[in-house]
């Protein structure tokens, strides 16, 4: 006897499987070559989330109390950038000790105080330039007063005419036609002849190097990061650390490349100082 038919009962719906990676068969001895579909991609990316920055979660691990053994107290520490310096104007024959004395005398600083001190030949031929390079421990401000100081006492000779008369001109000393400024930070827009090419540099990537800056006390990496954040969204909390010299550095990622070429090609002061910025040389 025929069994009468009975309905089969309705499964319900499920949501399918991603479809598992395919593997492609490829000849002996090399490789399996794997293709996934657009269904195997995490569907749950990470959202894009503005930065914010959190106080808590930030690592900055500079101390900034040292134990002072003379006081046998503790003292507030910061961290100074070295000053570098332009001394122009200088003639062929002057050698590098003549110039390090001449900035020991006109600056009121040891040789000690005097990290480095580079010659180099100026584009016209005629004459040479000097980069000073100061420690740290040299106040800018006091720097300033005296290149303000130098340069007008060189400005009112010239005027005067001291320097003028041919007859003269032996007996003055190189030190008063000398003209001192601070070394400006290199900058990448200086290379390039539209912003086209700017925003199309093959070197250009997210990740910036920083420096030229002073870490006087913790709030300077939030105050850092406000200023970077005016030129675009951050990736991540920036990192502030100290080089070879002893000198702060920072390292900054943007989420926008087109972000950190703005920023890189941007003079921005901090702190009193020009910002030093170029693209990160790391992978």
């Amino acid at each position: 006897v025929n069994k009468p038919c009975v309905a089969s009962k309705a499964r319900p719906t499920t949501n399918p499987k991603p479809a598992p990676a395919k593997k492609i068969k490829t000849q002996k001895g090399t490789k399996s070559l794997i293709v996934r579909n657009v269904n195997d991609i995490q569907r749950t990316e990470q959202k894009n989330n503005k930065y914010v920055y959190n106080e808590k979660a930030v690592k900055f691990n500079l101390p900034f109390r040292a134990w002072n053994y003379e006081t046998k107290k503790y003292e507030k520490k910061e961290y100074k950038h070295t000053t570098m310096i332009f001394v122009g104007n200088i003639p062929l024959n002057t050698k590098v000790a003549a110039v390090q004395y001449f900035i020991m005398k006109k600056f009121k600083v040891s040789m000690r105080q005097i990290v480095n001190t580079m010659l180099n030949q100026s584009r016209n031929g005629f004459n040479q330039y000097a980069l000073v390079m100061f420690r740290s421990d040299v106040p800018k401000n006091h720097i300033t007063k005296c290149m303000n100081t130098i340069n007008s006492e060189n400005a009112q000779i010239k005027e005067n005419g001291k320097i003028r008369p041919a007859a003269n001109a032996n007996k003055t000393s190189w030190q008063t036609g000398v003209f001192i400024k601070y070394q400006d930070p290199e900058y990448h827009y200086s290379y390039y002849e539209n912003e086209h090419e700017m925003y199309n540099d093959e070197s250009r990537r997210h990740e910036l190097f920083i420096r030229n800056f002073d870490v006087l006390d913790a709030k300077c990496h939030k105050q850092l990061t406000d200023i970077l954040l005016q030129f675009g969204d951050l990736y991540k909390d920036i990192q502030i650390k100290l080089d070879a010299f002893g000198d702060p550095y920072c390292i900054v990622i943007f989420k926008y490349k087109n972000d950190a070429v703005y920023c890189c090609n941007s003079d921005i002061y901090f702190g009193g100082r020009r910002l030093e910025i170029r693209y990160s040389k790391r992978n």
